[in-house]
């Protein structure tokens, strides 16, 4: 990937993202589709919420307040606020991913959108060894091949938990810190 002659960004952002970017983020969001399913929250609620907040703090609070049935401004209020650590994250690596000098509104809040620490990390790693023209393209095949392994995993979870021991299912929710703490090393 390090060439200068990238002559296919999407297949090769999609290539990055396989493997433990991808994996990673399946067997975090498996564990948020588990805690779903045990709570009562139906399947299109869950997928929604996957790709509508896209942020595990803010998906965790979501499913906490839709239990409790607390209300709509305690859900926006909790998600908004579960999200705020995503600004400086897409402060920073907006610009790097940038085609075009000045700011594109639509196309920048699209991204925005698909911005995880997965993606952020990896835009800091790797935007200097794409060039620039071909990043944009490159960092959206990446993001949408990671958000799509995290849909799966949660969908995998969803279904997936009813065929777990009870006694097993709440260590599904570790299956989060132990990712955090694999990317780190």
């Amino acid at each position: 990937m390090n060439t200068p002659h990238m002559t296919h960004p999407c297949w090769a952002g999609l290539k990055a993202a396989l493997g433990m970017p991808a994996m990673g983020l399946f067997c975090a969001l498996a564990s948020f589709g588990a805690l779903t399913e045990t709570v009562g929250l139906e399947l299109w609620m869950m997928i929604a919420s996957v790709l509508l907040i896209w942020s595990m703090p803010a998906l965790m609070a979501f499913n906490e307040i839709m239990v409790t049935m607390s209300g709509v401004w305690a859900m926006a209020v909790a998600v908004a606020f579960a999200n705020i650590r995503n600004v400086p994250m897409v402060v920073t690596a907006i610009p790097m991913v940038r085609t075009q000098p000045g700011i594109r509104w639509g196309a920048d809040l699209a991204l925005a959108q698909f911005m995880s620490p997965t993606t952020w990390v990896h835009i800091l790693i790797t935007s200097e060894q794409v060039p620039l023209e071909l990043r944009r393209r490159y960092f959206v095949a990446f993001s949408v091949t990671v958000l799509t392994a995290a849909l799966l995993g949660a969908v995998a979870g969803y279904f997936g938990v009813r065929y777990l021991p009870r006694a097993v299912q709440p260590a599904l929710l570790l299956l989060t810190p132990l990712y955090l703490v694999l990317i780190m090393l």
